[in-house]
This record gives C-alpha cells, structure tokens and sequence, in this order.
C-alpha cells in the first residue's frame, strides 16, 4: 500500500512538471500515514482522523482524489469477491439472483416431468380416437382439441426447426403427427363442416410460415414463439368448448377426462419449470393460464362426474 501510495506522488509530480496536483498531494498524505503508522501505531489512527477533516475542508479536490485511489486500490478486491459469490450461484442448479430457487433434485425432476407430460397430453386423445371408430361418430366431441394439438405442434416444430434445437423440434414433431391423425378420424366420422377450423389452422401455419421466409431471423423467432404461446393456452384450454354442451346436458361425456387430466400435469409442471428453473415468462405466463383453465375442465368433472 505505502509502494502504491509513493507511485501516486511521483507520477503525479513528473506529469505535472511545475507543482504537484491533487492526486500527488494524495500520494504523499497516504505515504505519510502509513509512516506514522508504522513509527506509532497507538497515536497514528486518532491523529488521521483529527486530519482528515481538515484537509476536506481546504481542498474538495483532494476528497475527490482520495475516493479515486480507494477506488483504484480496492476495485479488484470487490471484483474478485463478486465473481466468487457469482460463480458460486451459478453452480446451484435452479438459482437465479433475487428469484425463488430450488434444490438440485427439484430442478432434476422438474427437467424431466414437462416433456412427459407433454407426451401424456399427445396421446391422450387416442382413447377418444379409439372410441370414435367403435361408435362410428363423434358423438358431441368438439374438434377444437384436435386442430389446435396440431397447430400448436406445427408452430412450435418450426420454431425448433429454425433455432437447430432437437428438444423443441422433436416431441413437436410427434405431436403434429398425432393431432393429424387425430384431426383426419374426426373429420372421417363427423358431419358437420370443419371449414372454419381447417380456415383457421393454416391461417396460422402461413403466417409463422411466411414469418419465417420474410423476416430476420430474431424477428421471426420472436413472432413465431409468440405464435406458439398463444396455441398453447388454446391448446390446454381447447376442452372447455364442449362447456355449454356440458352445462345443458350435465354430462361431461363430450369432454374426455383422459385429455383434460393431461392438460392439467402438463400445465402445472411446464409452469413450475419456467417459474422456478428456467425463470422464464414465455414458459410460465401461458401454462399458468392453461393451468386455470384445467382447474376449471377439473371442476366441471367433480361436479357432473366422469362419463
């Protein structure tokens, strides 16, 4: 410290040429602090005190000067510290500066249980499939559920496609291929018109499409995850448009529980994952809201019962 302090004082000495400046008068007060200091250590520290206004009084520069040299003696000091406590919180699995974390287990688990889930929720209308060739008719089922499986699944899988991420593109891939097949028996065994769906579902695949041809890659990125958000919570919530069937007829055989109960797991453990691994909102701001919409599909079964 005291080599420190009488380099600041020669520096400063030699730039300056005429008089020392305000950062040498600094060097030399340091210097001769430290000198006390190591000739009376008793009587050193009061007698700097009792300076040390003093000299805050004749010169404001000389504050000024003192506050640098802390700076520049102490910076690295706090720069290492910070980088320790910094490297330590990114070595705990799920922590994140001033957000809720978890313990390394939980994060494991909540890793894993999202994609299975989302694999539940795929082939949960397979049942419901199975049922439609038995009885040779849709019955009262809504094909919401269908044609937004396969819309949500053919944004999300391009979105993956476009970033090279297997992990998205994958299970979306899969996923397109069920809601197809789910979509293609539906409209084998129903007579009503599902124009306005199929309208509906390419409208949505031409615009991620064309989003993704004409815009920067940041930009289409962006438009086509927002896309995927919004399919998601029609996905989860798809069922409750069968509600005002359910309500006339108190019967919930037009809602199959198999895909609501998916819904549920598969919205609950997305949003746990982005609220308390990934910290991310486009994870947890839609699943929480197709969580809601779940509770409510588990609230219509326990009061009309399951059928």
């Amino acid at each position: 410290m005291r080599a420190v302090a009488s380099s600041l004082r020669i520096h400063a000495s030699v730039a300056g040429r005429v008089r020392p400046g305000p950062v040498a008068r600094v060097g030399s007060r340091l210097e001769a602090a430290f000198a006390s200091r190591n000739a009376s250590s008793d009587g050193a520290a009061p007698d700097l005190e009792r300076r040390a206004p003093r000299a805050r009084l004749r010169s404001p520069l000389a504050g000024a000067g003192a506050a640098a040299a802390a700076t520049v003696l102490f910076a690295p000091t706090v720069c290492a510290s910070a980088a320790v406590q910094s490297g330590a919180a990114a070595s705990a699995p799920g922590a994140v500066a001033g957000l809720v974390t978890v313990g390394p287990a939980v994060a494991s688990f909540l890793s894993v249980a999202p994609p299975l889930c989302f694999g539940f929720l795929q082939v949960s209308g397979l049942k419901t499939v199975r049922e439609i060739k038995r009885n040779e008719s849709v019955g009262a089922l809504e094909p919401l559920q269908f044609f937004s499986l396969a819309t949500n699944c053919f944004v999300w899988s391009l979105y993956g496609l476009l970033g090279n991420d297997m992990t998205v593109l994958l299970p979306n891939f899969s996923g397109l291929l069920f809601g197809l097949y789910y979509v293609s028996v539906y409209r084998r065994y129903t007579e009503r018109s599902l124009a306005r769906y199929f309208v509906g579902a390419g409208t949505i695949a031409s615009g991620v499409l064309c989003a993704a041809a004409l815009l920067p890659a940041a930009s289409a990125a962006t438009a086509i995850g927002m896309t995927g958000c919004t399919m998601a919570v029609v996905l989860m919530a798809s069922p409750l448009a069968a509600l005002r069937t359910v309500v006339a007829t108190r019967n919930t055989s037009s809602m199959p529980f198999a895909t609501s109960l998916a819904g549920l797991l598969n919205a609950s453990t997305w949003a746990a994952y982005g609220g308390l691994v990934a910290h991310d909102p486009l994870i947890w701001v839609p699943n929480v809201l197709g969580f809601g919409a779940a509770l409510a599909q588990m609230a219509l079964f326990a009061r009309y019962g399951i059928h």
